[in-house]
């Protein structure tokens, strides 16, 4: 390719002007082979793309490493870090509720809700005088509405048989 822009006719701004769209039609044709072809990139692992078009949402299962809304950003982010330094035994619990409501209202309520179940884990975690096992947390959106909540709690029922994730309780609000 960079003999082909040797040979352009025109000065180094034509070349790289030439070279700038050839990459970004690179990217482009990456970006669409991963969206046609590949996994989903706008859902994380355990998380899927559910609902018809124009509906569609992320639903699934996460250690915090998806955030299902901005807002949960601050909070997932704690979560995944807290779930990344348990050292030892420790059981997972999750929370289901709608991670991503419309509503301005809702989505005050589900973060406030998240944050608890953070807060919990965190004082399980250190102020109970090391008491084991630990607490690992992990959030599943059955979707708005609790629509996708069928593929949701079969996913929290496999991972309460998965001797690596040790699911043991799950809440749902």
């Amino acid at each position: 390719m960079t003999s082909f822009i040797r040979r352009l006719p025109g000065g180094p701004l034509t070349k790289a002007a030439v070279l700038l769209a050839a990459l970004a039609m690179l990217g482009g044709a990456a970006w669409t082979g991963l969206a046609f072809f590949g996994t989903d990139p706008g859902c994380g692992k355990g998380v899927e793309k559910r609902g018809s078009e124009g509906t569609e949402e992320c639903t699934g299962v996460t250690d915090g490493s998806y955030v299902f809304a901005p807002n949960l950003k601050e909070v997932s982010a704690r979560i995944k870090a807290e779930n990344d330094n348990i050292k030892g035994d420790y059981v997972s619990i999750a929370v289901m509720l709608p991670m991503a409501p419309v509503q301005a209202f809702e989505q005050d309520k589900t973060l406030h809700e998240v944050q608890g179940a953070y807060l919990a884990q965190y004082r399980a975690n250190h102020d109970s005088n090391s008491k084991k096992p630990a607490i690992r947390l992990l959030l599943a959106n059955p979707g708005r509405s609790h629509t996708h909540w069928r593929p949701v709690a079969e996913q929290l029922g496999t991972l309460s048989q998965s001797g690596s994730a040790n699911l043991r309780a799950f809440f749902v609000f």
